[in-house]
């Protein structure tokens, strides 16, 4: 499992504005660029007459430079970028070879790759930049929010639409840490950061009349890997930990479908499905206390 980066940026990318100034394309994913939000222009003679017309119109957020062999109008676009609002975050793409000629111009650049591009470092990277965009928004809406009602009091649509950034880095760090627990990671300290990631959901999902019937099936989670004590764990029962990750790859659908993707969903299935998973879990790691949900199927 790896993260889908593409996927992210498009969503992110869609809210905020980007700026591409290049002729090659090639790396570019057609999705994103179909996007109303993804502006692309030639890095011809009239770009930088038009450059600034188009950052007010479009309200550009992130620009992209990619002119391959020209210094001078990397340099000359950047410039007059920062000169128009020092808060746009630029990418710079560049041939590697360029790099001394460059020297000057890439401490102060925001975000760097060079070619032969990779697509999955490119896409990581601008979803780097449209996230700093993304968090720095939502920390001001959110206290707007907050502030001036409840967040309980919210319409559904306005829930989802408030949680869904933070949703997404929770899938994120949630990937990596099934990526780990199925890599065989496993320890006290790893067990603490998960039940910390999974507090992280707990407080979005208490915000909501929607959701918070699930919270203490979380808690429950929470609990139990806290006080989870590796030593007693006899070596046969240690099969527990693909149980867990398939419960966190489970949450991770959840919160995508609902928040991100905007599936519909019923709360009470998923409820009741992370309950009876959870349990057979436990019963994986201390068969000998087993209760009466022990003879569930894991599914």
């Amino acid at each position: 499992m790896s993260r889908d980066y593409l996927k992210y940026v498009k969503f992110l990318a869609g809210k905020y504005s980007v700026l591409y100034i290049g002729d090659d394309s090639s790396f570019l994913d057609d999705e994103l660029s179909s996007l109303s939000t993804f502006l692309q222009v030639d890095a011809n003679d009239s770009v930088l007459d038009e450059l600034e017309g188009i950052l007010l119109v479009s309200e550009i957020r992130v620009v992209i430079i990619n002119i391959f062999a020209d210094v001078a109008k990397t340099e000359e676009i950047f410039k007059r970028v920062k000169e128009y609002d020092e808060n746009l975050y630029v990418m710079v793409i560049f041939d590697l070879e360029l790099s001394r000629e460059l020297y000057e111009l890439l401490p102060f650049v925001d975000s760097i790759v060079t070619y032969p591009v990779n697509k999955a470092i490119f896409y990581e990277k601008l979803f780097s930049l449209l996230s700093i965009c993304h968090s720095l928004d939502v920390i001001s809406r959110r206290d707007i929010v907050l502030k001036s009602k409840n967040a309980t009091e919210l319409d559904e649509e306005s829930f989802y639409d408030l949680y869904a950034g933070s949703v997404m880095f929770i899938v994120n760090d949630l990937s990596d840490i099934i990526i780990s627990l199925d890599s065989g990671e496993m320890s006290k300290q790893f067990l603490v950061s998960i039940s910390d990631k999974l507090e992280e959901v707990v407080d979005i999902f208490s915000k909501s009349s929607k959701t918070e019937s699930i919270v203490p099936i979380f808690k429950e989670l929470i609990f139990f890997l806290k006080e989870l004590e590796l030593e007693e764990i006899e070596p046969k029962n240690l099969k527990g930990f693909s149980y867990l990750s398939n419960i966190l790859n489970d949450i991770n659908i959840y919160l995508s479908d609902i928040f991100i993707d905007r599936i519909l969903k019923n709360v009470y299935i998923f409820e009741h499905s992370l309950q009876d998973n959870i349990e057979f879990m436990k019963n994986t790691f201390y068969p000998s206390e087993v209760r009466t949900k022990s003879e569930l199927e894991f599914f």
